[in-house]
């Protein structure tokens, strides 16, 4: 059996699992982080908060961050390196808020992240932003690359939620 299906498996097993929570909205002033105790599934979830707190990203980011939300100064290669970067600082508050809530990053069970949205395009967009021809296609771009929350933190990541909202 594969690790990623090990995990699976261990986690759908569990009747109490423990989450972290990241998130990071319009205001990029920085992460949420929620450890949260989960029991049931669907109709009979229950999630008790242990643990919730804000960490600001630093100064000089945020400044460089906001580029990436105009199409006059976002660029590919802006977006590149504010997705691993990002990665990072996620990775860092999922640390910082186990930590803090005293349970080692080996307990919790998965990470959900939802990024830090950069750009959205809803319905009765901007005919700029149709470049399919006349399609109207609604879209979402989080940066915070999940590959690197997972490796800094060794547990299983799921990320990028926000598009199925779209």
């Amino acid at each position: 059996m594969s690790r990623l299906a090990t995990l699976l498996r261990r986690y759908a097993d569990t009747p109490t699992r423990t989450l972290i929570a990241l998130h990071s909205g319009t205001s990029a002033d920085g992460i949420m982080a929620a450890l949260l105790r989960v029991s049931g599934s669907q109709e009979t979830a229950r999630a008790e908060v242990v643990r919730f707190r804000g960490f600001s990203y630093p100064a000089a980011f945020r400044e460089k961050l906001v580029e990436l939300f105009a199409r006059e100064t976002s660029t590919v290669p802006k977006f590149g390196q504010a997705h691993f970067y990002l990665g990072e600082l996620f990775a860092q508050a999922a640390h910082g808020l186990a930590r803090e809530a005293g349970v080692a990053m080996e307990a919790v069970d998965a990470i959900v992240c939802s990024g830090q949205i950069t750009f959205h395009i809803r319905r009765g967009q901007d005919a700029r932003d149709r470049w399919i021809g006349d399609a109207e296609i609604p879209a979402a771009l989080d940066t915070g690359e999940g590959t690197v929350i997972a490796e800094r933190t060794g547990r299983l990541v799921v990320t990028n939620m926000r598009s199925r909202d779209m």
